[in-house]
């Protein structure tokens, strides 16, 4: 006794010998017409049968996705000057500071956190992304300033994005949504004594 849902794979096996016949006849009548044509709907036949058991099922009635949708990233753009291997510098002696912008697409967020590790992952520094909204009109553009602590020793460094406050961050460490290496150095001024 068939079931319901045993009825389409019965009926793709038998098309699919149908179909491996059809092709040995159009190879044997070196591409007769009327083999092709059977080929080409018997073809169209097993296409539409297999195409409902690839669509997609949903749990709501109005959104169906065939992949889990992730939500848009903000675009960040910093102010710092990049080195050559694409990592931001920042150098204490003209300002301890990253800055930036994040530009949202069409979903703002309430709050945006960082942190600071270092090469081990150790947490140096943690806190609140304090943004200013610069323009009223969609997508909104936020600046932010972050200061780095002055305990922090020169060297290379990981800046780590998080869209959620600084409670929701550290229940959440490796949700971060943007990740920027930077390193903190000083910039070596050379003075040359011209003598004529």
């Amino acid at each position: 006794m068939f079931k319901k849902y045993m009825i389409i794979p019965v009926i793709l096996a038998v098309l699919g010998a149908a179909f491996a016949v059809v092709c040995f006849l159009v190879y044997i009548s070196r591409g007769k017409y009327i083999f092709i044509r059977q080929k080409l709907k018997i073809g169209a036949l097993i296409l539409s049968l297999t195409a409902f058991s690839c669509s997609c099922q949903s749990n709501q009635d109005d959104i169906v996705l065939c992949y889990k949708a992730t939500a848009p990233t903000p675009r960040i753009t910093f102010s710092n000057e990049l080195n050559q291997n694409q990592e931001l510098i920042v150098d204490p002696l003209v300002n301890r500071a990253i800055t930036g912008t994040i530009q949202e697409d069409d979903q703002s967020y309430p709050a945006y956190s960082f942190r600071i590790v270092d090469a081990k992952g150790t947490v140096l520094q943690k806190d609140e992304l304090t943004v200013t909204e610069t323009s009223g009109k969609q997508p909104r553009e936020l600046c932010f300033e972050i200061a780095i602590d002055q305990d922090i020793p020169l060297g290379a460094y990981t800046l780590r994005l998080y869209y959620a406050d600084l409670k929701n961050q550290e229940k959440n460490p490796d949700s971060y949504f943007y990740t920027a290496h930077f390193n903190l150095i000083e910039s070596m001024i050379l003075c040359y004594d011209m003598a004529y």
